[in-house]
């Protein structure tokens, strides 16, 4: 028989329920960001909430098992006024360098003193570094995100001088003096831009740089550049598009992976949907990518783990937060009602944060770590077959393939369900709601010819998914 090449679907039973999460406190605003401190074995946490579990901690914590703490009185917080703290300037980074936790974002002070978006912790009080983060016109700059590399402290988002050293939007700190990073230039996006870096990563011994800038139309350089020991140069053609950027880097399986917001859709060459990877001469997709923008990446047990707002991965159901081993996508399992923006692994255990209220239903608020086991709902991976399954999770559909009308028959009758259908690449296409008995029939409606997934929800569990065919 001839093959042919799909996207395969491979079912596990999964029981759908918000024990599988657990809350660990009530923010009251957004979690951005983590870091996991293995000095101490404390996770901490940052954001722009002012309050958590109605007391005042403004923008960072820590958790350590167990219990949540502050960090003196955080920052944007006058550490006397119950209600001061504003949480609306965010912590967006979190590290430890040289014995210290530094932190970034576009906050004015900490603990009362004047930081300009880069604060030092010492264990027990804030300091500043010099004049800290700013733009030429003398306002505080952006800071997007910290991190070490080779014993060095790496600072990057949108500023024009750190502690009064002229930079270009990124610098270094060897643990006695900043420095710029091998003099990286001012791109000129536009007229009296600065750059905007939102990360940076080694890769192959050489330096990556990514966020949003480019240098068109004189130039080659868009959204990502990389140091090549000698000059800064393009990354292949770059990531390029209107409203398009790169915000996340990591190495996996020996590739550079980049995620983001970026499509095929707005420029072919791109890598992908919202996540691709560089092999050092080429770029190429992860499978069919994600169906929305991509906030957060890491890798744990030889798995990368992504985060975002997407609702489908790979062309599979995969609500905010999604896997890839390599060769396939696969879905949590988990039903969350706002953006994931950050993830992290603590004590092996899985955390996310962001700006969801409620997991499967139930109330959990802008941070729960995974208690349940197994969270393997639905893979797929592109492979060639000799012939599709047309029964799965106790559902038939018949006939399949069809051309008008197909009917869906499940084992146990439906109350108030619902029926979703996504394309080959997860995009919503049809749903149907408030469907009750044991048979579904659904038309074809403005489906053109190819193969088409879907699934049933009754309340928050997932009753069954498959896959169907429109000739």
């Amino acid at each position: 028989m001839k093959k042919i090449s799909l996207i395969v679907l491979f079912f596990f039973p999964l029981q759908i329920t918000a024990q599988n999460w657990a809350a660990i406190c009530n923010l009251n605003n957004p979690v951005n960001t983590f870091f996991e401190d293995t000095i101490l074995d404390e996770l901490f946490f940052g954001g722009t909430f002012s309050y958590i579990n109605s007391d005042t901690m403004v923008g960072i914590a820590k958790w350590n098992g167990s219990k949540v703490s502050t960090l003196g009185c955080g920052v944007e917080w006058d550490c006397i006024t119950p209600g001061f703290g504003s949480g609306t300037y965010p912590v967006n980074g979190i590290v430890r360098f040289d014995g210290n936790i530094y932190t970034i974002g576009s906050f004015y002070t900490a603990s009362g003193i004047s930081v300009n978006g880069l604060a030092i912790w010492n264990g027990t009080q804030w300091d500043n570094i010099g004049t800290g983060l700013k733009t030429r016109s003398g306002n505080i700059g952006i800071g997007n995100g910290v991190k070490v590399i080779n014993n060095e402290l790496y600072v990057y988002g949108s500023f024009d001088s750190i502690s009064g050293l002229p930079v270009n939007s990124i610098a270094k700190f060897d643990g006695a003096n900043w420095n710029s990073v091998h003099n990286f230039p001012l791109i000129p996006t536009s007229t009296g831009s600065i750059n905007n870096i939102f990360d940076v990563e080694i890769y192959n011994n050489e330096l990556y740089v990514c966020g949003i800038f480019h240098n068109l139309p004189v130039g080659t350089i868009y959204n990502i550049i990389k140091w090549n020991g000698n000059d800064w140069v393009s990354v292949g053609d770059g990531i390029r598009g209107g409203f398009v950027y790169v915000n996340k880097m990591l190495v996996f399986k020996n590739e550079l992976i980049v995620a983001g917001k970026f499509s095929k859709t707005v420029y072919q060459n791109n890598p992908g949907e919202n996540i691709g990877k560089w092999n050092g001469i080429q770029w190429t997709e992860l499978g069919n990518g994600t169906d929305d923008i991509i906030r957060d990446i890491k890798v744990h047990n030889d798995t990368l783990y992504a985060c975002g707002a997407f609702r489908n991965a790979g062309g599979i159901p995969a609500d905010r937060i999604a896997k890839w081993d390599g060769t396939k996508w696969c879905g949590l399992g988990t039903m969350i009602d706002n953006v994931v923006g950050a993830l992290c692994f603590y004590h092996d255990t899985l955390y996310i944060g962001g700006g969801f209220w409620t997991i499967n239903g139930d109330s959990i608020s802008r941070l729960a770590k995974w208690v349940g086991g197994n969270y393997i709902d639905t893979c797929g991976n592109t492979t060639s077959i000799d012939e599709l399954d047309n029964q799965v999770n106790n559902i038939l559909i018949f006939p399949n393939p069809f051309s008008d009308y197909a009917t869906l028959s499940l084992s146990k009758p439906l109350f108030n369900a619902s029926l979703i259908v996504y394309d080959i690449i997860g995009k919503e296409v049809n749903r149907m709601e408030n469907l009750n008995g044991k048979e579904i029939r659904i038309s074809r409606n403005s489906m053109s010819k190819g193969m088409y997934f879907f699934r049933v929800v009754e309340g928050i569990i997932n009753v069954g998914k498959g896959k169907m065919i429109v000739e």
